[in-house]
């Protein structure tokens, strides 16, 4: 097995998700729940997205002090509160249910907007259970980026999702994430999805998005 292959499958080996056997929560970047004051007490929460015009911010209730780390969280899952709005709980049933959260933030939007999409020949459903966004501009008018939390339904075999960063214009990589029979990895780079796909024996998914026949469609629609 080439070397740079072996590194990166080590590297990634910490973030994998054997999602047929464990469930739990992936996110790709880091967020810790803070706590916000309401005028019927205060609320832990972890937010993502912005508020304010043209913007939508995706809170979701956690415990107090609960860590998403970047890469698969399996002793956290999904619940719903009895408001029905969606929450992160401890997974002390051991939930084999497997979420994904996800942003799309990153630059200036004015040289691209940031959004999320799946692949058309995905063997599983991805559920859109919320989601939200932030923006650049007066009312979101120069561009804008995706915040989703979604849920896996079905097996993923070999399943995709791109990661277009807000501001990712002029050259700059999406990103990928794979969900199928050898886990969850993630990939910030065209170069690092490649040498996996090469040495796993895995059909590489066309990583540009074209207006049209493209394999990507947004996962908010």
């Amino acid at each position: 097995m080439p070397l740079r292959l072996t590194e990166l499958l080590k590297r990634e080996e910490q973030k994998k998700s054997k999602v047929n056997a464990c469930g739990g929560i992936f996110i790709n970047e880091y967020h810790r729940a803070e706590e916000r004051e309401f005028e019927f007490g205060k609320i832990s929460q972890i937010s993502l997205g912005e508020k304010g015009r043209g913007r939508k911010l995706l809170t979701l209730t956690a415990p107090e002090g609960c860590e998403l780390k970047e890469g698969n969280n399996p002793d956290f899952t999904i619940t719903q509160t009895k408001s029905g709005n969606w929450r992160v709980s401890e997974n002390t049933r051991h939930d084999l249910t497997q979420y994904v959260l996800l942003s799309a933030e990153g630059g200036y939007t004015r040289r691209g907007n940031g959004w999320i999409g799946r692949h058309t020949a995905n063997t599983a459903e991805y559920e859109l259970l919320a989601k939200g966004n932030g923006a650049d501009g007066d009312a979101g008018r120069i561009g804008q980026w995706d915040v989703v939390l979604l849920k896996v339904v079905g097996k993923p075999q070999t399943d995709w999702l791109r990661i277009r960063r807000g501001g990712g214009g002029y050259g700059t990589d999406p990103q990928f994430l794979y969900i199928g029979t050898k886990g969850i990895f993630y990939f910030k780079t065209i170069e690092d999805m490649e040498i996996f796909c090469a040495g796993c024996n895995i059909e590489t998914p066309t990583p540009q998005h074209e207006e049209k026949n493209s394999p990507w469609v947004d996962v908010t629609y």
